[in-house]
């Protein structure tokens, strides 16, 4: 494990629909196609689970006695079919459970498993894998049942969110020791800049400048893992995406000093336009200029949740620099 560099690529919006899960499954994509080992997690908690929006397999686990997951067990290596994973899934819709939580596995199952500070939960047995071959990524999706949900929003933004994220970082740190060749994981953040999402900046801010985590957390880049923080802020050119991330930027630039916006859906005829608007609301002093990434309105990207995946075509490959990918070692 020495020298390993593990980068966090971590999305945010300060509101929904501005195409930041479509980026996130971009990004997952092209990382993997380049032989990188790459997981999406899917953090957004509020309802909108990849599970549904991709065709993903879930993983065959191992179960207990009464037949509910074994987080413990190590990895099967085998997925089911697409159509055994709905069947799956609509199974444990209508199932009452307590305690340990039926098949398939989900992120919200990992975040609340007791035993997740100390890297015993098999996470990498948990992940799920795209139909499609030609797809790398792993993937963990959020649950998208009404009841966990309404949990999971007590945790984003009422009940300390701090707490939940420091059972996300545990287990990141348990990832990394069970995947020995992972490089890389995209994070796709439940949209609005406050609670969890907020929380989930500031620790990425205080990785890159080697500021010590708070008591509870795990210990980075003091072993043979070192840890990057890429968090890019997602907008669109429409007046109220844009004028909220700006808002965010500015407000937090001392505390967030590394925080990128993407510019979503952008045409370079519409700078103008969009420069008038920045010096209409924020005024000549504060030298707010065009998000430099930008990225144009692409058809492969339009259909990442309409036909369940992503062709890498050459449009797509471009991307790479927008989305801060050049270079990535």
């Amino acid at each position: 494990m020495s020298g390993r560099t593990i980068t966090l690529h971590v999305f945010c919006s300060a509101k929904g629909g501005v195409g930041k899960s479509t980026l996130a499954v971009t990004t997952a994509r092209l990382l993997a196609n380049e032989g990188r080992t790459c997981v999406l997690l899917d953090a957004d908690l509020t309802g909108t689970s990849l599970a549904d929006g991709l065709r993903l397999c879930a993983p065959v686990v191992t179960r207990l006695p009464d037949g509910n997951l074994d987080f413990d067990a190590a990895p099967t290596g085998k997925h089911l079919t697409r159509a055994e994973t709905i069947a799956q899934r609509d199974a444990r819709k209508n199932i009452e459970w307590e305690g340990q939580p039926p098949a398939p596995p989900f992120l919200n199952d990992i975040l609340i498993y007791e035993k997740i500070d100390n890297s015993e939960c098999q996470v990498e047995a948990l992940l799920w894998r795209h139909e499609d071959p030609d797809d790398k990524v792993w993937y963990l999706p959020s649950s998208p049942f009404q009841t966990e949900i309404a949990i999971a929003l007590g945790w984003l933004y009422r009940e300390q969110p701090f707490a939940w994220l420091s059972r996300l970082m545990w287990l990141l740190d348990g990832m990394s020791e069970q995947m020995t060749t992972l490089s890389d994981v995209v994070i796709d953040l439940p949209p609005g800049l406050f609670g969890f999402a907020h929380e989930a900046l500031v620790l990425l801010s205080n990785l890159r400048d080697s500021t010590p985590f708070p008591s509870g957390f795990p210990t980075w880049n003091q072993g043979g893992v070192t840890w990057k923080g890429k968090p890019l802020l997602v907008s669109t050119p429409d007046r109220n995406d844009l004028i909220l991330a700006l808002e965010y930027r500015i407000g937090h630039r001392i505390q967030l000093p590394h925080l990128d916006i993407v510019l979503n859906r952008c045409t370079s005829s519409r700078e103008s336009e969009l420069r008038e608007v920045i010096r209409e609301h924020f005024g000549e002093t504060l030298g707010v200029e065009v998000p430099k990434n930008r990225i144009d309105e692409l058809r492969p990207l339009g259909e990442v949740f309409t036909k369940g995946g992503l062709r890498l075509n050459d449009d797509v490959r471009k991307l790479r620099r927008q989305l801060g990918l050049e270079g990535a070692e």
